[in-house]
C-alpha cells in the first residue's frame, strides 16, 4: 500500500499541473486526453532529473527511456544575464556541465505513475498518515484524507478532521522529509523517536515556483529553453514547457520559474511555516503567493528576459500566474553550505559554496536509508544520501530500501 497526501495524484516535488485556459480551473493530473493546447501544462516541482551514477544511467535509465516513459531534455540549455553580472551558480548542472538531463514524457508526474502502475501497488491517493502505532505484530496506520490532508488546506478546517485507522502493515517506509516533523506541522506522521534520531540533520534549501503562462511568445527571441539567471536576481532558473518532451507544443507559452534559495529563506522568515504565537502550521493560500512571490518572481523574469526582446517589443503579461512553496525542496551538505539561517526552529540554507552537482566517484557508496529493523520502520529519500540532492538521489534511496527489505526481512 501507498498512502499519498498529494491532490492530484502520487509524485511529490515531480509534480505537475495542467490548468484549463478557459475556466482557469487545475485538472486532474491523470486526464491526459484534456492535456492540449487549450491547457496550461507546468512542470512545478522537479524541473528535470539526472543520471550521475552508474547504477542510474546504465541500468534504470535505459529501462525507462525503453518503455517509453522518460526522455532527453533536448531544448536550448544556458545562462542569462546583463553583461555585467556576477556568474551564477549553476542550477543543477545548467549551464556548464555536458551531461544529458531527462524528463518524463509528459511531464515528470508521469514517471512515478508508471513506475506505480507496472508493479500495481494500491496506492491511497489525497491521504495523509498522522501516526503508526504498534499493534500486536504489526503497525496500525491512522490518518486523514480529503481536504484535512492537503497542504493548502486551511488550518481551522484541517483541525476539525479526526483521524481514522487507514490500514495494517508489517513493514513502514517514510518518505517525505516532512513525516519526520513535529506533531504542529501538516504532513507529520508521528514518527517514533528512534527512528527519526537517525535521519540525517541536514539544513534545507526552500525555494518558490511560479507557473506562468504568456500573453505573447517570446522564445523566438530569448536564445534558450531552459536557463540559469546571473546572480543578482531572485530568479535562479526558468523553464518552458512546450520545449519539453510529450508536452503539447501550441498554445500560450508556459514558463516555470525557480527562485533563489536567498529569496525562499527570505520570503519564509517574512511569512512563516509555523505561526510564531500560536505555533501552527501556515498552510500555504493563494492570497499570499500570488500577490507576493509569484509577482516578485514574475518580475525577476522579465528583467532576465528584457535585454533579449527587440527594442519596440513590449514585455509579456501573465495570462495566467500560480505561486508555489516547497519549503524542505532539497537537503544540501553542511559542505557546500555558505549562509544558514533558522526560522521557527528550522535550519534553511540561504547561499551555496558551490554547485549542488558534485563528484563522489572515489568515495565508497555509504547506505542512503535509514531502518530500524526490530521495529521495521524504515525512512528513505534524499535526505539520507551523500548523492547530488534531488530525484535521483530519493529514487535510488527507495530501490535500496525495497531490495534490503526484501533481502533482510522475514515478510513473503
Amino acid at each position: 500500500m501507498l498512502f499519498d497526501q498529494g491532490r492530484r495524484g502520487p509524485g511529490g516535488r515531480a509534480s505537475h499541473r495542467s490548468v484549463s485556459r478557459e475556466s482557469g480551473q487545475v485538472l486532474p493530473d491523470d486526464d491526459i486526453a484534456a492535456h492540449t493546447t487549450e491547457t496550461f501544462q507546468f512542470d512545478h516541482g522537479c524541473q528535470f532529473f539526472r543520471a550521475d551514477s552508474e547504477e542510474m544511467s546504465t541500468g534504470i535509465l535505459e529501462e525507462w527511456i525503453s518503455k517509453g516513459w522518460v526522455a532527453p531534455w533536448e531544448g536550448r540549455l544556458g545562462c542569462i544575464g546583463l553583461p555585467d553580472d556576477a556568474p551564477s551558480l549553476d542550477f543543477f548542472g545548467i549551464p556548464g556541465r555536458e551531461e544529458k538531463v531527462y524528463i518524463g514524457i509528459g511531464g515528470m508526474h508521469m514517471l512515478p505513475r508508471k513506475i506505480l502502475e507496472s508493479c500495481k501497488a494500491q496506492v491511497h491517493r489525497g491521504t495523509r498518515i498522522t501516526s503508526v502505532r504498534r499493534q500486536g505484530d504489526q503497525w496500525e496506520l491512522r490518518g486523514t484524507n480529503g481536504e484535512a490532508a492537503y497542504h493548502d488546506t486551511k488550518e481551522s478546517i484541517a483541525r476539525q478532521e479526526s483521524d481514522n485507522v487507514m490500514g495494517y502493515a508489517d513493514a513502514v517506509i517514510f518518505t517525505d522529509i516532512s513525516s519526520a516533523s513535529d506533531a504542529w506541522h501538516r504532513a507529520s506522521a508521528g514518527i517514533p523517536d528512534s527512528l527519526r534520531e537517525q535521519i540525517p540533520d541536514k539544513a534545507r534549501i526552500p525555494l518558490f515556483a511560479c507557473m506562468v503562462a504568456l500573453s505573447q511568445p517570446i522564445s523566438g527571441w530569448v536564445p534558450f529553453d531552459g536557463f540559469t539567471v546571473a546572480q543578482g536576481s531572485n530568479l535562479w532558473f526558468a523553464a518552458r514547457s512546450q520545449s519539453k518532451p510529450g508536452f503539447p507544443r501550441g498554445g500560450a507559452e508556459c514558463w516555470t520559474l525557480v527562485s533563489t534559495p536567498a529569496f525562499a529563506v527570505q520570503e519564509i522568515s517574512e511569512t512563516t511555516m509555523r505561526d510564531p504565537v500560536s505555533g501552527e502550521f501556515r498552510p500555504q493560500e493563494n492570497e499570499y503567493l500570488n500577490s507576493l512571490p509569484g509577482p516578485a518572481l514574475f518580475k525577476a523574469f522579465l528583467d532576465a528576459i528584457k535585454p533579449h526582446l527587440p527594442s519596440d517589443t513590449a514585455l509579456p503579461d501573465a495570462i495566467y500566474l500560480q505561486a508555489q512553496r516547497w519549503g524542505s525542496g532539497l537537503p544540501v551538505p553542511d559542505e557546500l553550505v555558505a549562509t544558514t539561517k533558522e526560522i521557527v526552529g528550522t535550519r534553511y540554507c540561504a547561499t551555496l559554496k558551490s554547485s549542488l552537482v558534485f563528484d563522489r566517484t572515489n568515495e565508497a557508496p555509504l547506505q542512503d536509508f535509514v531502518a530500524d529493523d526490530q521495529l521495521q520502520l524504515y525512512y528513505a529519500g534524499d535526505f539520507c544520501s551523500s548523492m547530488n540532492p534531488g530525484f535521483e538521489a530519493a529514487a535510488l534511496s527507495g530501490i535500496h530500501v525495497a531490495q534490503y527489505i526484501a533481502k533482510s526481512s522475514s515478510l513473503p
